[in-house]
Order: C-alpha cells, then structure tokens, then sequence
C-alpha cells in the first residue's frame, strides 16, 4: 500500500516585506495540529534584523494512492507527532493563523 501527503490544501501564504538580494533569512516552522489524517503547519520566514519577511500555513493530507482517497497516518509518523504534541501545543499561534486554514486542534493524549 503506497501512502503519501498530498499537496497542501488550500495553503495561506502572506509577503509581509520586500527581501533584498543576498539578505541572511532563516525559517522557524511549528505544527499547529493534527489528527488521524492531517497535519497543519506554520511557516515564518524572518531576516536578520528579526522581521518576519512572509509567512506560510498548511494543510497537510495524508492519502493512500491505492485506494485514491485520505486515510489515517501510521507509525513511525504517529509517534514522532505525538511525541512533538506537547511542546507545540503549548506555543503560541501566530495572530494570522487560521484565516485560510480552520483549526483542527489536538489528539486527546493516549492513557496508558
């Protein structure tokens, strides 16, 4: 069974400044959600003076090519999410986020 992430659906890009040629840029992603079959990013792309230049979010679908349609995620993927869930949960979301892309929140922590 082939399994793939689709092209982002629905992507919410935003040029907040002009970038001059050969500036140093660096870029900080967070994962803003997640569930069975999606993930939800946040991109900020910032200078060296710490102005965010522009800004990317996401909608990552999870998709069996076989079966032509969006399916659950599997390990390892599920545990490098789940182990990542409590640090990015707590972060904060950037005040842009969420207008192209609607909030999909946060697996419930598995009780062992």
């Amino acid at each position: 069974m082939l399994r793939k992430f689709c092209p982002p659906v629905n992507p919410g890009r935003f040029n907040l400044a002009e970038t001059k040629v050969n500036t140093r840029l660096s870029v900080k992603s967070i994962v803003l959600g997640h569930d069975a079959k999606r993930i939800r990013l946040h991109h900020e792309m910032v200078d060296e003076a710490g102005q965010v230049q522009a800004t990317a979010e996401h909608m990552l679908m999870h998709v069996d090519t076989e079966a032509g349609r969006a399916s659950p995620m599997a390990a390892p993927l599920t545990e490098r999410l789940a182990a990542l869930s409590p640090g990015q949960s707590g972060l904060e979301v950037p005040e842009h986020a969420g207008r192209p892309i609607r909030d999909i929140g946060w697996p419930e922590p598995e009780v062992s």
